[in-house]
């Protein structure tokens, strides 16, 4: 998990520019060498656990703070989570992290400076 280990900025969700976060610095996920991970959603902080098993990538259930936001805000956090709490399969190439859901769906960031 190394080769994702580290800070990361969302550039794309799911085919669309990252929404803006309601807090400086953007959307954002930072991995742990131990698969530990945690950052800041349009509107919430957020954390987890992700741990590769052969193929599979299992992602725990990612908890977050509670706070209400913009509709639209709202919306593209509860898609933001729904492909963390699926995820399928991760890659780095370039600098760019890809993550991609049980669904197909995508999010792509590009590490952080």
């Amino acid at each position: 998990m190394s080769d994702v280990s580290g800070k990361w900025q969302l550039t794309s969700l799911h085919g669309q520019p990252a929404p803006t976060a309601m807090r400086e610095g953007g959307v954002t996920l930072e991995i742990q060498p131990d698969g530990k991970f945690a950052g800041q959603a349009p509107v919430n902080r957020y954390f987890g656990q992700l741990k590769i098993e052969g193929e599979a990538i299992i992602a725990a259930p990612v908890g977050s703070t509670m706070m209400a936001g913009p509709p639209e805000l709202m919306q593209a956090e509860q898609d933001f989570f729904k492909t963390l709490n699926a995820v399928k399969a991760m890659s780095v190439k370039d600098g760019t992290l890809e993550i991609q859901g049980a669904d197909g769906r995508r999010l792509v960031f590009k590490r952080a400076q």
